[in-house]
């Protein structure tokens, strides 16, 4: 018997070298960490493009931007090149890709797009740093809530807005555990309920037992004869004390006494 113990010890020690708390084998385990590595890196850089290109947008727009036409031009040759490829087939066989498909059999190089120039890069450069210096410092401000810093420079207000970051996931962890908090709470507070809601079903259960099988019908019989018989006791007590307070009487005020 110890030798099988000793078997089983050993066979869970190497399980545990091979496979996760979760069930998953530790090979399995290091691919889905770097697949979660890798989309937690395209996300960002899709945020990030996603951020820019909103903002480049609205720069395209904005009449005050003294370049806007050039801008709009440039965003709009962009996005057309982006459009162009819509994939491709699928092919017969694994040597064959298939056929590549794009719009009205356009390729990006028939879409000429002209040499940026250096003023337009500073404008656009200068412009996207004050829409997103505005946006983040009006973040900040929700976030902080501190009206001091409204009429902060922006090279002061540099240093908090770096900060930034930081303290909006330390708001994002507070929340999730104020989350699960309130999981467990509601769970315990669920499981309290439950537990009150089946005491108070088995009390009706039994309360009705109790009424309809040796409450209901005999008490009114009980009651009214107890009622009878009280009745004739003090009746006969009223007798008693009305034959005591005659004799009383009598025994005081004699015929002797009397004279």
């Amino acid at each position: 018997m110890g030798e099988e113990n000793k078997q089983f010890e050993s066979l869970v020690e190497l399980l545990k070298t091979k496979i996760t708390e979760d069930g998953v084998t530790r090979v399995v385990q290091e691919r889905l960490d770097t697949a979660r590595k890798g989309l937690e890196e395209k996300r960002r850089r899709f945020l990030r493009s996603k951020v820019l290109y909103k903002v480049i947008s609205d720069i395209s727009m904005d009449p005050s931007c003294p370049m806007q036409t050039e801008i709009a031009d440039n965003l709009t040759l962009a996005e057309l090149s982006g459009c162009i490829d819509l994939g491709s087939t699928e092919g017969g066989h694994a040597n064959s890709p298939g056929d590549r498909i794009t719009t009205l059999a356009l390729e990006s190089d028939d879409i000429q797009r002209p040499p940026t120039s250096l003023q337009l890069q500073k404008v656009l450069k200068q412009s996207i740093e004050e829409r997103l210096f505005d946006q983040n410092k009006a973040l900040y401000l929700i976030v902080s809530q501190d009206n001091g810093t409204t009429e902060l420079k922006a090279s002061l207000l540099h240093p908090h807005l770096l900060r930034l970051h930081d303290k909006i996931s330390g708001i994002v962890s507070s929340a999730k555990d104020s989350e699960k908090e309130m999981t467990i709470l509601n769970s315990s507070l669920d499981e309290a309920l439950r537990k009150q809601t089946n005491i108070l079903t088995k009390m009706e259960a039994g309360l009705d037992v109790l009424i309809n099988k040796h409450y209901k019908g005999s008490k009114l019989e009980s009651t009214s004869v107890q009622v009878q018989y009280m009745r004739a006791k003090c009746e006969t007590l009223r007798l008693k004390i009305k034959s005591l307070l005659m004799e009383v009487i009598n025994t005081t005020y004699n015929k002797e006494s009397v004279k």
